[in-house]
């Protein structure tokens, strides 16, 4: 074996299991309604899941050069109990899944080989030079409890009385049953590297040399005593996993980084399905390709590669039969820097020690109900926002689900709520009941003005191992006096004869507690959508206001949905304008048709909002038809039925067919009401429109023949 060191990972067995093999939950810290004014169901991920992608596209490079430049056989991470600890020269720690870390006290003597935490509070890192410490209060403090002349992994079994340590060379395994104050050792004979614990006083280790190859021995007594199984692997292999709930599935990755006479130098993926007796091998590449780590989610395995060969990281949802590239960093040899929050939320570390997140599994998302660990329940970690405003409540349905080694249903005892009564259970359904693999719990928060609520949310729940209580913080925000209180549409009403276009200003009166003058600098897009009466109207035209550019504009028959951007507006007008719109009649007698403002969304920095909007017989839009003298309706048939206009859509040409005995004149407007082209069209003929000249989209023809008006809708198409 060279002198490579190598790096172990995270406890596999206890994953989601306590020492005692109980239940454990794994649900947000917080849950939190942040403003806006649309009513939706953002749904909580039932089973977090690692998700791996074939490009960086779906990594997120969430902190540049953290770690420092990696060595070979230098840095760990593992995750456990909501955080994640990664180091190499030094030891960081993130409670957010990888977004923002923290740099630790510990100062290490040569570079971390190992991290292993037993839960939240308990912990031991292990150096290059054989240094153990230990952490009991979460890394607040640290002590050493073992210094060896070098060593590869320390683990606890069930409790943080039993601590493993196992050397590198010359290979022997030290055990302690009291903390650490007294060490005995066993002798190996054989390089030794990396120890995982199980349960009940059992544990595995990898151990071999280069000639003979590497087989896993196994303790039933925490570390007295070995077994050696009689299945081997190649030389240099440094990393095994083992699967929580089935410990006869085993994945060992042969690193392959060195070639000596004894060893052929292939980098190789090993899997076992009889608790090491015999192996096989589910990949097989060149020497320099797999970085010589696995780690485990509930349902996958996770295998580096190297920087020379990069190609990311390799998935695998069968055990480790078959693999799937994902994407993602590549690694330096013999390290350890890879660790699943779930099968789609993966953190990994690059050569220069960068991190990235992953939190769809690379962009192969990955839904698996059963878990191969103890029986849970299963929430996401990650906070929700949900948007709410004074309109209306808003509600998010909290999705729980219960992952195990086989399918079982619970029992929700109760669910009920405490705090602001602004939160309240929606359905949680009667109780007790059962509690499915995929459940949900609805919860609604109806937001106060200018305030915060929080309330907490109790489950008391049973799956199998006694009843477990947990609760959930729900925070609900309006956030913003733009949503607390509604925009208010200001009276604004368009009138025009039948035949003319009928032009409407769109204002709003914002609260007055708002200081305009304060946002607008910041306000660079609003986009919004009105609605309208279309058998009293129809839409021709859109104006953005002055200092505005239109970015979009969709007529959908009876609404339409714009889009402004602020280029050089200094300050706000009052009441604040949206725009011009422009409708042309469909019929000549007196109409008139509300014109409502269905929602609003500003973009302010980086923040959209999303305030309510209140229309009343105060405060509305309208525009009115009036009928003009001598204006025929325009359903005068035999002269408008006598007007033929194709093709439709058009392309280059239009073609407008007259049949009447009189002149026809003929006006096409676009989008925002300009009039593009004009013509005259005699009686009795055919007149080509030319539109080579104008762009795709949809335009308005207007005629008037004799004294009625025909108004078709066009669309060009090439």
């Amino acid at each position: 074996m060279d002198s490579k060191m190598h790096l172990p990972q995270e406890n596999s067995f206890s994953r989601n299991s306590d020492v005692d093999g109980n239940v454990v939950l794994y649900l947000p810290k917080q849950i939190r309604f942040f403003g806006g004014s649309m009513k939706r169901v953002l749904p909580y991920l039932l089973i977090i899941t690692c998700i791996p992608i074939q490009v960086f596209a779906q990594w997120t490079n969430a902190a540049q050069n953290l770690l420092g430049s990696i060595a070979q056989a230098n840095g760990a991470m593992t995750f456990k109990a909501g955080v994640v600890w990664a180091g190499s020269s030094s030891l960081w720690s993130s409670i957010d899944s990888g977004k923002k870390w923290v740099k630790n006290s510990l100062s290490i003597q040569g570079a971390v080989m190992n991290i292993f935490f037993l839960d939240r509070m308990n912990g031991l890192v292990t150096s290059r030079y054989g240094f153990i410490y230990r952490t009991k209060d979460g890394g607040n403090t640290w002590d050493q409890v073992e210094s060896l002349g070098s060593a590869t992994s320390a683990v606890f079994l069930d409790s943080p009385d039993h601590i493993l340590v196992s050397e590198f060379q010359p290979g022997d395994v030290f055990y302690s049953n009291d903390a650490g104050v007294t060490w005995q050792g066993v002798g190996n004979n054989n390089w030794i590297r990396e120890i995982l614990p199980s349960i009940n006083g059992k544990a595995y280790l990898l151990s071999g040399d280069w000639g003979p190859g590497e087989q896993i021995w196994k303790t039933a007594d925490y570390g007295a005593s070995w077994n050696e199984q009689p299945g081997q692997v190649n030389g240099d292999s440094w990393s095994f996993e083992v699967q929580g709930c089935n410990n006869s599935n085993m994945i060992i990755v042969n690193e392959g980084y060195s070639v000596t006479a004894a060893y052929d130098g292939r980098s190789r993926i090993y899997v076992s399905s009889d608790e090491g007796q015999t192996w096989s091998a589910a990949m097989d590449n060149a020497s320099k390709f797999f970085a010589g780590s696995v780690c485990l989610g509930p349902n996958t395995a996770f295998v580096p590669t190297v920087s020379e060969a990069n190609a990311g990281i390799w998935r695998s949802t069968d055990h480790g039969k078959t693999w799937k590239n994902i994407g993602g960093p590549s690694a330096s040899g013999d390290t350890r820097l890879i660790a699943a929050i779930d099968d789609n939320h993966v953190i990994a570390s690059d050569i220069n020690g960068s991190i990235w997140i992953t939190q769809n599994s690379g962009g192969d998302y990955l839904t698996l109900v059963n878990y191969d660990g103890a029986t849970a329940i299963s929430l996401s970690t990650i906070n929700q926002q949900f948007n709410a405003s004074s309109c209306e409540p808003v509600d998010s349905t909290i999705k729980l689900g219960i992952i195990g080694c086989s399918p079982v249903n619970g029992i929700l005892d109760s669910a009920w709520i405490v705090g602001s009564s602004n939160i309240k259970i929606s359905t949680a359904g009667a109780s007790p009941r059962t509690l499915t693999i995929n459940d949900s719990i609805a919860v609604q928060y109806s937001p106060t003005a200018n305030a915060k609520d929080t309330a907490q949310l109790h489950l008391r729940y049973d799956l199998g191992s006694g009843v477990k209580d947990t609760i959930i913080t729900i925070i609900g925000s309006s956030n913003s006096a733009l949503i607390s209180t509604p925009v208010r549409l200001h009276r604004e009403v368009g009138v025009s004869y039948f035949g003319n276009l009928d032009t409407l200003p769109l204002g709003v009166d914002v609260n007055s507690s708002v200081n305009l003058d304060s946002i607008w600098p910041f306000l660079h897009d609003i986009s919004g959508t009105f609605s309208f009466d279309s058998s009293v109207v129809n839409f021709a035209a859109f104006f953005p206001p002055s200092g505005w550019t239109l970015t979009s504009i969709m007529n959908r028959g009876n609404a339409v949905d714009f889009g402004i951007h602020n280029i050089s507006s200094k300050s706000p007008r009052t009441p604040m304008d949206l725009g011009t719109a422009q409708f042309l009649p469909v019929y000549d007698k007196l109409q008139t048709s509300d014109v409502r403002l269905t929602s609003i969304v500003l973009d302010i920095g980086k923040q959209s909002i999303a305030p309510c909007v209140t229309d009343d017989e105060d405060q509305h839009w309208s525009v009115k038809v009036l009928v003009a003298d001598g204006v025929n309706s325009i359903g005068d048939a035999s002269r408008t039925n006598s007007l033929s206009i194709y093709p439709n859509p058009a392309g280059d040409e239009l073609f407008v067919q007259n049949s009447n005995p009189e002149v026809v004149s003929i006006s096409l407007y676009d989008a925002i009401g300009r009039e593009v082209l004009s013509s005259n069209v005699s009686a009795a003929s055919t007149q080509t429109l030319e539109m080579q000249s104008l762009p795709s989209g949809s335009y308005v023809l207007v005629g008037h023949v004799g004294d009625g008006v025909i108004i078709r809708r066009i669309s060009k198409i090439r």
